[in-house]
């Protein structure tokens, strides 16, 4: 069996897919096709920082993974400048992984934008992020269905559904990694 590398794959074009309501206007235009967490559409790649959680949907996952800044995996990871992220010096992509330097409050679409943004696409469409060109942050019903059931089950600590503080947060760094060749699809 041949492994999967990311360099089977055309990043020129690529179409990331959040859970905000505009999700469901993707139009299937030609491109990569990522998907935060859960594949549902039809997808390339799925990026998560929990897939033992959402399950494995026989596509290739990408991660997120966190290091402390005296960890040895860090410092050998950050000696490769071609891995560091050119837009965030707190990111090092590898192959299917993102490594980000201690605990910023992010999220997982940041996280697969900035990995995504390592492989130099043309071009990068956003759908379900609306929460970048509005004031407040809007989950599709499913996904929200689906987060209220991980805080129940004790995979997540706490919900950021209705989290004002980590929204604006969030929303601020969109504004700071956000390139030109970024659009945002509402």
């Amino acid at each position: 069996m041949k492994k999967i590398l990311t360099s089977d794959y055309n990043f020129d074009t690529i179409h990331i897919i959040g859970n905000g309501p505009s999700a469901d206007r993707f139009d299937c235009t030609p491109g990569l096709v990522i998907s935060i967490h859960v594949p549902k559409i039809s997808s390339d790649i799925v990026f998560s920082q929990r897939p033992i959680f959402w399950g494995n949907f026989g596509i290739p996952i990408a991660m997120r993974y966190n290091l402390g800044t005296n960890e040895e995996q860090a410092k050998i990871l950050w000696k490769d400048k071609d891995n560091i992220s050119k837009i965030d010096k707190h990111f090092v992509i590898k192959d299917w992984m993102l490594y980000i330097l201690g605990e910023p409050l992010i999220n997982t679409g940041h996280c697969a934008y900035l990995w995504a943004m390592h492989y130099n696409p043309s071009k990068v469409y956003l759908w379900g992020f609306d929460n970048i060109l509005s004031e407040s942050y809007e989950y599709k019903p499913s996904y929200k269905e689906d987060h209220e059931y991980r805080v129940q089950s004790g995979v997540s600590k706490e919900s950021f559904i209705d989290n004002p503080t980590r929204q604006k947060i969030w929303k601020d760094y969109w504004n700071k990694i956000l390139q030109p060749n970024t659009q945002v699809c509402l």
